[in-house]
């Protein structure tokens, strides 16, 4: 819509609202802290206008499972105090300014099944123990500043089907540990600083339908065990270090 304006502070006083979307309009200004009053279940206020900090007062909207404030001017740093939202399914911060770390403290989340962070500002390394996510099956984290290497502890994200890491600094080696994401379709890390070879033990992901290598520091030969992936539709190893014989 071309609703505008700023989201009044009076909001607060909106006992029994529920759902609130603003997405897609010409709202600006900042979340008022007053935002902490409400039941909230859904919050949606992506590709607005919006702009500001995240408050650390939505950690209070206890019913909270949806979050979207994807393609907005939103900045600063992710917020800790977010580990509070046990009912949290869905986080979109896509597309916006924030910036810093990712919280160690979010592995709390044990709810979240759509972690979207791409190209956003986020810097520092992946949290190892984002494993404990048990439902998480959507992780969306490229086009950042991410750097370090994958955790080995990742193989434990057994509800893992999306996961995305492209065009980050990321570095060091894939672990072995990822053949056992046995549910994963689609799987990316082009255009990041990855080296070492392609681990044999990814020959297990038998229903992996996109692999996306390319143009990283990959090298060595394909191994045999690949011929394991029997769902396999697209293989990307452009621009690598591959070499040997098909």
């Amino acid at each position: 819509t071309k609703i505008s304006g700023t989201i009044p502070k009076e909001i607060g006083g909106m006992n029994g609202l529920d759902f609130l979307y603003l997405g897609g309009t010409k709202i600006s200004g900042t979340i008022p802290r007053e935002i902490k009053e409400l039941e909230l279940d859904s919050l949606h206020v992506g590709r607005s206008e919006l702009s500001g900090t995240l408050p650390p007062e939505l950690a209070k909207l206890d019913a909270l499972d949806y979050i979207n404030f994807g393609r907005t001017k939103m900045t600063g740093t992710l917020p800790p105090e977010l580990k509070k939202l046990k009912n949290l399914d869905y986080l979109y911060l896509d597309g916006s300014l924030i910036s810093g770390t990712l919280p160690e403290e979010w592995n709390d989340l044990e709810e979240l099944d759509i972690l979207c962070l791409n190209a956003t500002k986020i810097s520092g390394t992946l949290p190892p123990k984002y494993y404990k996510m048990r439902r998480l099956d959507f992780m969306y984290i490229e086009e950042n500043a991410l750097s370090g290497t994958i955790p080995p502890q990742y193989g434990k994200l057994e509800a893992i089907d999306f996961l995305s890491f492209d065009n980050t600094r990321l570095s060091g080696t894939i672990p072995p540990e990822m053949g056992y994401l046995h549910g994963i379709d689609f799987l990316y890390m082009e255009e990041t600083q990855i080296s070492g070879t392609i681990p044999p033990q990814m020959g297990k992901l038998e229903q992996l339908d996109i692999l996306y290598l390319d143009d990283t520091k990959i090298s060595g030969t394909i191994p045999k065990e690949i011929g394991g992936m029997n769902g396999l539709d697209f293989l990307y190893l452009g621009g690598t270090k591959i070499s040997g014989t098909i």
